[in-house]
């Protein structure tokens, strides 16, 4: 995740030093949790104190010290929006109007999305040009496949790969280990508002819908 801007006013993010362990790794951008005992992780069952604003890679490089030190650098800014790329999803079947992919990640409240197409598979049928948007008019999710309701076009492929891009107001979690926006509720993420969306660098602008906590 990148820093775009705080609703207060603000386009200068507020950062932090907390303690880490020195065989920590995290990379920039990554949601940073602290658990009861007050170690600093990415999957701390604690709260979240913020956004990674540096990489620590727990290797020692002489031209930065910081790698392996025990410290780090994180983004505590109140109601910050930030930039993440659209999550990608890749096709395994799908036909004119339909788009078939796993449904791991994935809810059923993906109404009036926009799936666009970012690049096709090795022997994809699919006579869309890349940067096609087809609208999403409905979807149903199993515990193993999600099937979207698109709008009419090419044959959607195996191994086509499209970007979905949520409606603004929809509520995802970013976590993982990249930082990555999902489409899903889960536990050890991060609840989070799309504010706006950009179908031609494929990416969202996203705010928590909590406050980070500080300490």
């Amino acid at each position: 995740m990148k820093f775009l801007y705080s609703l207060g006013g603000g386009n200068i993010p507020v950062i932090r030093e907390y303690d880490i362990e020195a065989n920590k790794q995290f990379k920039k951008g990554q949601v940073v949790k602290i658990s009861l005992e007050g170690v600093i992780s990415t999957t701390a069952a604690g709260g979240c104190i913020g956004i990674a604003a540096e990489d620590h890679t727990a290797e020692k490089d002489i031209l930065n010290e910081r790698n392996n030190g025990t410290k780090l650098r994180v983004d505590i800014t109140r109601h910050a929006v930030y930039e993440v790329d659209a999550p990608r999803l890749v096709a395994t079947g799908g036909s004119n109007t339909t788009f078939v992919c796993s449904s791991t990640g994935l809810m059923e409240n993906l109404e009036n999305s926009t799936l666009v197409l970012v690049r096709k598979g090795e022997n994809s049928e699919n006579t869309d040009t890349v940067g096609t948007v087809r609208k999403v008019s409905l979807i149903s999710v199993s515990n193993t496949s999600a099937t979207f309701t698109i709008s009419d076009g090419g044959i959607v492929s195996e191994g086509d790969v499209y970007a979905l891009i949520p409606i603004c107001g929809f509520m995802g979690n970013v976590g993982g280990n990249d930082g990555s926006f999902k489409c899903v509720s889960t536990m050890d993420s991060t609840p989070a508002f799309v504010m706006a969306y950009n179908t031609d660098t494929l990416t969202l602008e996203v705010m928590p819908k909590k406050d980070f906590i500080a300490y």
